[in-house]
């Protein structure tokens, strides 16, 4: 089953012992040779056809410029991929949403671990960040996160979630300078090295703080459990949730 291989941990124990609980650490037995070589490896090509689907943006130190900038043409005699490539060489992460779409290899795992985890939703989001820089500042999740390093080395840090009751896909304003008192009051709980081909499970809510050691390339996988407020209401016309529906083992 490609969770097991995924995580090196049976689905069931898993989701008895660490879901929404707590990190786990492990290795993955899988490889994604194509997706896991440095930007500036990839064809030119592809990067372009990314691009045009408006799916990529850069970030550093929580500083972003999103795929209008790349689309610009005021800046003459630069193509897409050598503005991309440009700003990537500055210490920018490259970041590329639902990596699946542009990947047979990926596609199928992502289709894999659909039908395993119904009815969680699976997406993986690609990024990729030259040594000794940092991408995004310390935030959280309002889901849970497979990360799974597929090249280099990445610094993480780890403070505890101060709310996991989420009714969106992103923080609220408070919960963001929440968020930022936390960081500046207290000390990680777990500072952790991620080497190439290992991987953990990092419930939502959990603060984390990555930063490149060398050039890194690793996935995000976003777990994406029905939020409860999509759930039919007790008392309503709507049909009742078969709760079934909602066990992962």
């Amino acid at each position: 089953m490609i969770f097991h291989q995924l995580l090196g941990i049976s689905k069931k124990d898993f989701f008895n012992t660490h879901w929404e609980k707590d990190l786990f650490f492990s290795s993955t037995s899988i490889q994604l040779e194509r997706v896991s070589t440095p930007l500036y490896e990839w064809p030119h090509n592809k990067l372009k056809e990314i691009m045009e689907q408006g799916v990529l943006w850069a970030s550093k130190n929580s500083q972003t410029v999103d795929n209008r900038f790349f689309l610009d043409d005021t800046v003459e005699g630069m193509s897409l991929v050598e503005k991309l490539l440009c700003i990537h060489d500055d210490g920018f992460t490259v970041y590329i949403k639902s990596i699946e779409k542009f990947f047979p290899e990926v596609r199928k795992i992502v289709a894999d671990l659909e039908t395993e985890l119904y009815p969680m939703k699976v997406q993986f989001n690609l990024f990729m960040t030259p040594g000794g820089n940092v991408g995004l500042n310390p935030h959280f999740d309002c889901h849970d996160v497979l990360v799974w390093q597929l090249s280099g080395e990445k610094e993480w840090s780890f403070w505890k979630a101060h709310t996991q009751a989420m009714t969106d896909h992103t923080p609220s304003a408070s919960d963001v300078k929440k968020t930022a008192s936390i960081i500046s009051s207290q000390q990680p709980i777990v500072s952790k090295k991620i080497s190439a081909n290992e991987i953990f499970y990092m419930p939502r809510g959990v603060i984390h703080a990555p930063k490149a050691i060398s050039y890194s390339s690793h996935i995000s996988i976003w777990l994406q459990a029905p939020l409860i407020e999509s759930l039919p209401k007790e008392g309503t016309n709507e049909s009742q949730v078969n709760q079934d529906n909602f066990k992962y083992f």
